[in-house]
């Protein structure tokens, strides 16, 4: 049987919205073929540096789509690709080089409709309410599809939404009374209604994901900082351990080990906090919690005490008679900060290459430490030489003259030496 090309209807949708993709290295051409996709990704798609090559594994005629299965007048419509399966030189992300396939946003889930994993489910999602304190919260499962496990969240005392792509699932989960979003999640989008969530759940949904990144940021723009999420994939730790090649397939783009899940979580705004192997070592199950942001608050109180204490100790010797001691990094940075340049006559250190030149940016000469002795008129010298303080100081009070007032540069005051 010959292979089939895509009709124009089929590309335009597998072409739908994936234009910002590119920049991964793979791209969609106006007329290509489904037979033909292969060698789209050049690079990786978490962290842009070179795929391996040879391949760990490269397929051919294989099924173009897991999940359109063709009528008997689709048939001739129905094609098979060629793809690689490879590992990221860098961060290890092992990907399949196919560009994705036109369904991705969608959840098409058969699983929930075994017994055994309904009860597994249940079982979970109770325990991960429990351990998190998320009883009666607002938990978004990204990727619910017909509401199968949405509905399993709300039986389990969580006021649950679902965020589904999928016209037809949306209008499935609507009619059974099911609160659905519909969309899909992107860093870049509009906001989903009803953000900022207190966690998630997307349970083998990520692995589909055009755009890793933009997916994962997405997510974590909908949620609350601190949301806690259950992210789950299949375990490529056992496909590779136990060489199933039957599990690779275009629709999988991403296959995680552990290590590379926490890598990529990790790298998209979460933190891990536990990460296991369950349903018969076929799924990696990682509980994360969305990166609260740092505060500036810290750094600014930190300066504007230091900026006062450095205006009192200077403010007691006459200007230009004084000198810092320390020519490092740290130093250097201060006098910039402050403006120390209208106090400080000039800037002593014990390293011979710094002497007889200027500091970068302020220009304040640096001098050999001896000028402290010679030069009479110096009447104050602020310490600023990090850990060593202690030693230059021992140094001032048993080397230098009475006169000088010291002052030690910490990391939010001066602290005076009391002779």
């Amino acid at each position: 049987m010959g292979m089939a090309r895509l009709t124009a209807g089929q590309l335009a949708a597998a072409t739908s919205g994936l234009s910002c993709v590119h920049r991964y290295g793979w791209v969609w051409t106006e007329g290509v073929d489904v037979t033909s996709r292969r060698s789209f990704r050049t690079e990786c798609g978490l962290c842009c540096a070179p795929l391996t090559d040879p391949p760990l594994a490269a397929f051919a005629d294989m099924p173009a789509l897991a999940q359109h299965f063709p009528s008997e007048k689709e048939l001739s419509g129905d094609g098979r690709v060629d793809f690689s399966v490879l590992e990221c030189a860098a961060c290890g992300l092992v990907q399949v080089d196919s560009a994705p396939v036109y369904y991705f946003r969608d959840v098409i889930r058969a699983s929930a409709y075994s017994p055994a994993m309904r009860d597994f489910r249940l079982k979970q999602f109770a325990q991960w309410i429990d351990a998190y304190g998320l009883s009666g919260k607002r938990i978004l499962e990204v990727g619910c599809g017909r509401g199968e496990f949405l509905e399993l969240l709300r039986l389990s005392g969580v006021e649950a939404t679902g965020l589904e792509h999928n016209a037809d699932s949306v209008g499935h989960c609507r009619g059974a009374g099911l609160p659905v979003v519909c969309g899909y999640p992107s860093a870049a989008g509009e906001s989903l209604a009803g953000a900022p969530y207190d966690g998630f759940i997307s349970l083998s949904f990520l692995e589909h994901a055009a755009d890793l990144r933009d997916f994962l940021l997405g997510v974590r723009r909908a949620l609350s900082p601190g949301a806690v999420g259950l992210v789950e994939v299949p375990n490529f730790d056992m496909i590779y351990r136990s060489g199933l090649s039957a599990e690779f397939m275009t629709d999988h783009l991403w296959y995680f080990s552990e290590s590379t899940l926490r890598r990529t979580l990790e790298f998209s705004g979460f933190d891990v906090l536990e990460c296991s192997v369950i349903w018969h070592d076929y799924i990696i199950s990682a509980v994360v919690r969305a990166r609260v942001g740092l505060s500036s608050a810290g750094f600014a109180e930190t300066r504007d005490r230091l900026a006062g204490d450095l205006e009192r100790f200077f403010s007691e010797t006459p200007r230009g008679k004084a000198a810092v001691w320390g020519a490092g990094h740290q130093a250097l940075a201060v006098i910039a900060m402050y403006g120390l340049e209208r106090f400080v006559q000039c800037v002593v250190d014990s390293a011979p290459f710094k002497q007889g030149k200027f500091t970068p940016g302020t220009h304040l000469p640096v001098l050999s430490p001896s000028v402290l002795r010679a030069d009479s008129a110096l009447t104050s010298v602020l310490v600023a030489v990090g850990s060593y303080a202690d030693e230059v100081v021992k140094s001032l009070l048993n080397e230098y003259p009475e006169h000088l007032q010291i002052g030690i540069l910490k990391s939010d005051r001066v602290e005076r030496v009391i002779r």
